[in-house]
C-alpha cells in the first residue's frame, strides 16, 4: 500500500468516526489528508501516524479539541511575552539608545524599515528612517528577532501544537476543525509584527472579548485550552 493510499484510508475511517454533518466531516477529513501528505512530503508520515493514535483515537481527539474552551486573555497574554522575548529585549535595548541620546522611536514592536539604494522604506507611519548609523540593533537583532516571532514560532507550533509558551501554559493552536496548522498557516498568522506597534492593532478582538485575533481569524485558527485526554 502507497503511503496516499493509507493516508486516505485512515482517513476515511476518521471522517465516519466523526459525529457531525456529512459535508463538516467530509471537510475535516479533507485537512487531515492535507495533513498528513505534509508530513509524508516532509518524511514523517509514521511519525505523524503515531502521535495520532488509532483513527478512532484521533476522532476522539478531534472532537476534544474541536469542543475545547477558548484560551483566556491572561494567559495568552502571557504565553505571548515569553515566546516573543527576543523581541521585548530587543525594543528595551532601542528604548535605552534612545534615553541615551540616539534618535530613536521607542515602541513594542519595533518600527520595521528596509534600505536599499540609500532608499528606506517604513512599513509604518513615520517609522524606522531615522538613523544615520542604524547599527546592529536594526541591521541584525531586530531582523532575527522577526524571524524568531515569525519563522520559528510559526513552523513550532504547525510541527508540536504551540510555541513554548503556549505549551507551558497548556494551549495549543489549532484550526478551526480542531486539527493541527500547516506550517504556512502558522506563519500567517503571525505576520502582523511586520507593522512594528500597529500589530497591536491584531489584537483588538481579544480585547473586545472575542478569543480571537484578526490575522487567526483570516488564518481560520483558534488558541484553546488543552484538553485532557480521557
Amino acid at each position: 500500500m502507497t503511503d496516499d493510499e493509507r493516508i486516505v484510508q485512515y482517513a476515511g475511517v476518521v471522517r465516519r468516526q466523526l459525529a457531525c454533518p456529512p459535508a463538516e466531516a467530509e471537510a475535516r477529513g479533507q485537512e487531515l489528508v492535507e495533513h498528513l501528505r505534509d508530513a509524508a512530503d516532509a518524511g514523517a508520515l509514521d511519525e505523524a501516524f503515531h502521535g495520532l493514535g488509532s483513527a478512532e483515537q484521533a476522532a476522539a481527539a478531534f472532537a476534544r479539541e474541536r469542543s475545547a474552551s477558548d484560551a483566556p486573555l491572561a494567559r495568552r497574554f502571557g504565553a505571548a511575552l515569553l515566546d516573543n522575548l527576543p523581541l521585548v529585549l530587543v525594543s528595551v535595548a532601542l528604548a535605552v539608545r534612545g534615553l541615551s541620546g540616539a534618535t530613536t522611536v521607542l515602541a513594542f514592536p519595533p518600527h520595521v524599515y528596509f534600505e536599499a539604494g540609500g532608499a528606506c522604506v517604513a512599513l509604518t507611519p513615520g517609522g524606522g528612517c531615522v538613523y544615520d548609523d542604524p547599527g546592529l540593533l536594526y541591521t541584525l537583532a531586530l531582523p532575527l528577532a522577526l524571524a524568531w516571532s515569525i519563522l520559528g514560532l510559526g513552523v513550532m507550533e504547525s510541527r508540536l501544537g504551540g510555541s513554548p509558551g503556549k505549551l507551558l501554559f497548556n494551549l495549543r493552536v489549532v484550526t478551526e476543525d480542531g486539527l493541527r496548522i500547516r506550517p504556512a498557516v502558522g506563519v500567517l498568522r503571525r505576520l502582523s509584527f511586520l507593522v512594528g506597534p500597529l500589530a497591536w492593532l491584531d489584537w483588538t478582538p481579544l480585547l473586545l472579548s472575542r478569543r480571537r485575533r484578526v490575522m487567526e481569524y483570516l488564518a481560520r485558527t483558534r488558541v484553546i485550552v488543552a484538553p485532557v485526554a480521557s
